[in-house]
């Protein structure tokens, strides 16, 4: 399996709100390619972009003006193919034969909802006791239920798209569940989070009085779109498609390309998780090496500062010793008298504290 980067779709008069509302840097790495490319693509569907310093003369307070979307007959999808680097995983021949007979014949969506799947006729239950404005996107409220968000007006179909999908999968032998995390698919060993949710598109509305005193002479806000979307949520899998949108052709007509991707994405993500496992491997294996260099390190200093520690003792017994000689010479030629066992006594702390003495230490009064 070889697999580039997802393509993208976004409305030509989306792609000049986003590129006038942030840096084309930003809005080009959100798309996976450069803002040069950008640049490029925006040109080629006569959309203007801000000229150059206009961020920094916006940032620094400076009133800048923004050029107006020239006008068409009518809006449409932009594909941006992003630049990521192409993947190379091979395919278990078990999952590519599921693949070729999902993608040799269509996944048909019912005109309408029969039979449902439990996931399904829990959340048709709840979705009856909320009462969410027509115009508002809402999850389905409750403990582990359905990961699908859109307009009440979009919830047939919503959820009747969720049922055609569990099923096909539930048909190839996967196990759909449902847990704190959300809906899942368990494809190959690894579990595939995943959900189903109308779009958003931005807009521009009237400022309020207290933004007109604050000098906005226009506010973005996000309404839903009428378009859903399927996305995978996790694990992560560099360089798999993500997500399926309504565009030239609705998700109804893409159902056998989700679970074809929902397939792909199984493999990647598992051997992305065997490229973390090894990295972790290696990691631990680094930094059980560099424990073990700062152990003997440690060892080193200690034994470092023992030796210094016996010479300390060794000079002081032979001072002591020589002290001992002094006093005794002394007494012996001044015909003077000493204390014999006070000298004993000084003779053995000598010995006691000599690390190379051959005379055992005794007990001291």
């Amino acid at each position: 399996m070889s697999i580039r980067n997802e393509e993208s779709e976004v409305s030509r008069k989306e792609l000049y709100d986003r590129v006038w509302a942030e840096p084309m840097t930003k809005v080009a790495k959100s798309y996976g390619i450069s803002d040069v490319g950008l640049a490029k693509l925006c040109r080629r569907n006569d959309i203007p972009i801000p000229p150059r310093g206009y961020w920094a003369r916006k940032q620094a307070g400076y009133k800048v003006g923004v050029t107006s979307l020239p006008s068409h007959a009518r809006d449409y999808l932009i594909t941006i193919s992003g630049q990521g680097p192409r993947v190379t995983v091979e395919t278990p021949q078990e999952l590519q034969n599921i693949k070729q007979a999902v993608l040799q014949k269509a996944v048909p969506v019912p005109k309408a909802l029969k039979n449902p799947h439990p996931f399904i006729e829990r959340a048709t239950k709840l979705l009856a006791s909320q009462k969410p404005k027509n115009d508002e996107i809402v999850p389905i409220y409750g403990s582990k239920v359905l990961d699908v968000k859109a307009t009440p007006k979009n919830f047939a179909r919503a959820l009747l798209l969720f049922d055609t999908i569990i099923k096909a999968l539930e048909d190839q032998g996967f196990k759909v569940s449902i847990d704190d995390s959300g809906t899942n698919v368990s494809i190959s060993d690894v579990t595939i989070y995943f959900g189903l949710r109308e779009e958003l598109k931005m807009i521009y509305r009237e400022p309020d009085e207290w933004e007109l005193k604050l000098g906005y002479e226009k506010v973005r806000k996000f309404v839903p779109s009428g378009r859903l979307l399927f996305e995978i949520k996790r694990p992560s899998a560099d360089g798999a498609k993500k997500i399926w949108r309504d565009g030239r052709t609705q998700l109804e007509e893409e159902l056998a390309g989700i679970i074809s991707g929902l397939i792909n994405y199984s493999v990647l993500a598992k051997k992305a998780e065997e490229v973390r496992k090894e990295w972790n491997r290696k990691w631990e294996e680094e930094r059980r090496k560099e424990v073990e260099a700062q152990e003997r390190i440690r060892a080193e200093e200690k034994r470092y500062s023992d030796l210094l520690s016996l010479i300390q003792n060794w000079q002081q017994s032979e001072l002591i010793r020589r002290f001992a000689d002094a006093v005794e010479k002394k007494v012996r030629d001044s015909e003077l008298s000493v204390d014999e066992e006070w000298l004993t006594w000084v003779r053995k702390q000598a010995d006691r504290i000599d690390p190379i003495s051959a005379r055992p230490a005794t007990d001291q009064k």
